[in-house]
């Protein structure tokens, strides 16, 4: 074979391997699109399902993270009047948080994971009742389980949900996985660590709650109460 025509068959070949290389690249590209706005799909499905009645989306950008305050700062996707402090705000994993300060259409939110946080809560295989609050820990996003009784049965991996007690969350939303157990011989309630169900390191859009359902009602006053 001469020279001249190996080195054309060549060019050819290389020619055929590029160009199936980038329709290759190409059907991935267009897989990938499909895929991710799957997901966008479900993310924004699972967001609509978690909404008790009334809900704004919102977009995260920014987090504040030190030794006194654990928050997150959101944009909403719309106006609304409703938006007030202490509202609850979800994401598809759980519970967020409560939202803080409004200012226009940006919200400061308080994290479960703060210091000043706490959410009621049960565990969702036993139900037994508890509350968990944050840590305010700056080295990780962590809780406590308070007010768990040393009969209470509870293990490491158990998840936490919303109670609905307070009239604040809607029940049975995710809050926090059990991380630590200690039962002590002494005193009435056990030690217990837990991790927010939310990876916050990787949240980009979250729900504001504006109403609530499934929730537990207050007592009724007794009509013979002076």
């Amino acid at each position: 074979m001469k020279p001249a025509v190996k080195w054309t068959l060549l060019a050819v070949a290389a020619a055929l391997v590029v160009a199936g290389g980038m329709r290759l690249m190409a059907a991935r590209k267009a897989q990938a699109t499909a895929a991710a706005s799957a997901a966008a799909s479900a993310k924004a499905q699972t967001l609509v399902e978690l909404a008790p009645t009334d809900v704004v989306t919102a977009q995260v950008v920014g987090k504040t993270t030190n030794e006194f305050f654990r928050m997150m700062r959101v944009t909403l996707d719309r106006s609304s009047p409703a938006i007030v402090p202490n509202l609850p705000v979800l994401a598809p994993d759980g519970v967020v948080g409560t939202t803080l300060k409004v200012a226009g259409d940006t919200v400061d939110v308080r994290l479960v994971a703060d210091a000043g946080a706490g959410v009621d809560v049960i565990v969702q295989r036993t139900e037994a009742r508890g509350f968990v609050r944050g840590t305010g820990d700056e080295r990780a996003y962590s809780c406590n389980v308070e007010y768990l009784k040393r009969t209470d049965e509870v293990d490491i991996g158990d998840v936490l949900v919303t109670s609905g007690v307070g009239l604040r969350f809607p029940k049975g939303i995710p809050v926090c996985t059990v991380t630590k157990v200690t039962k002590r011989d002494f005193g009435v309630y056990q030690q217990v660590g837990c991790a927010p169900t939310v990876d916050f390191s990787r949240l980009d859009e979250v729900l504001v709650v504006l109403g609530a359902r499934d929730v537990i009602p207050p007592p009724a006053k007794d009509s013979k109460a002076p």
